[in-house]
């Protein structure tokens, strides 16, 4: 039976709390578990009136290069009933994918599912993609957002965001200010800046964080991040929506 335990992930009402066991599966820690509930705040808020008549495919379109899984856009499709399609090239990071999953049944009693595929040449109502556009320049950057755009309805693009010096000299991943991002996409849609804890890009915590009282007030703050200039954030979208 498709069940999930309360106690673990309550998908109505999903906390950091719950968010950073994942999280701490997939050998990342607190800053994970911070991205994870603000983009899901985000996805909800821009195509949760979307979803009951219009999107019924998804596709998480890569894998990212270097921090989590994305299990966010997993929880996601799990919100909305949606089992979706992942695709990635790099063998490895598929098969821990896989074992990460397979972990979080285990442990948190709770099940994702997804099906892996080997092309993409089929279109879908919705594309998720982060940390995997900044992979690609020149050609190869172009047919990323061909395949994007053309096998999509609407899409949800998430990338390092370049405003935020401290991703050259803490995460090292390459990044894309507003006028690339724009520039890049021919199809126009919003862009926005997100994901700005107190904490730099790929810094991560020497040991657990078990003081919950901390992880609740870092859930609170996260409701006023609107408030810190972008070049704090950690993260720049772009969004086609219906």
């Amino acid at each position: 039976m498709d069940t999930y335990n309360h106690k673990i992930i309550d998908l109505k009402n999903i906390s950091i709390k719950q968010l950073y066991k994942i999280a701490l599966l997939e050998g990342e820690g607190l800053g994970t578990a911070y991205e994870y509930f603000v983009k899901l705040r985000l996805l909800n808020k821009e195509f949760r009136n979307s979803i009951d008549k219009q999107i019924k495919t998804i596709l998480i379109y890569g894998l990212p290069k270097k921090y989590g899984f994305s299990m966010d856009f997993l929880i996601f499709c799990r919100q909305l009933g949606i089992i979706p399609d992942v695709y990635d090239n790099r063998i490895e990071k598929i098969k821990n994918h896989k074992q990460i999953i397979l972990e979080i049944k285990n442990k948190l009693d709770f099940k994702i599912e997804c099906n892996y595929i080997s092309e993409t040449n089929k279109k879908y109502d919705l594309i998720l993609s982060c940390e995997v556009l900044q992979r690609y320049s020149g050609t190869q950057l172009k047919e990323f957002v061909n395949k994007v755009e053309e096998h999509s309805k609407c899409y949800a693009i998430f990338v390092p965001n370049k405003n935020n010096e401290k991703h050259a000299k803490v995460s090292g991943l390459n990044s894309f200010n507003e006028d690339e991002l724009k520039n890049v996409f021919n199809r126009s849609g919003i862009i926005g800046f997100m994901d700005a804890p107190p904490f730099p890009p790929g810094k991560r915590a020497k040991k657990k964080v078990n003081n919950e009282l901390i992880i609740k007030i870092l859930e609170v703050y996260s409701w006023f991040e609107w408030l810190i200039n972008k070049k704090n954030k950690h993260i720049i979208y772009h969004i086609k929506k219906l």
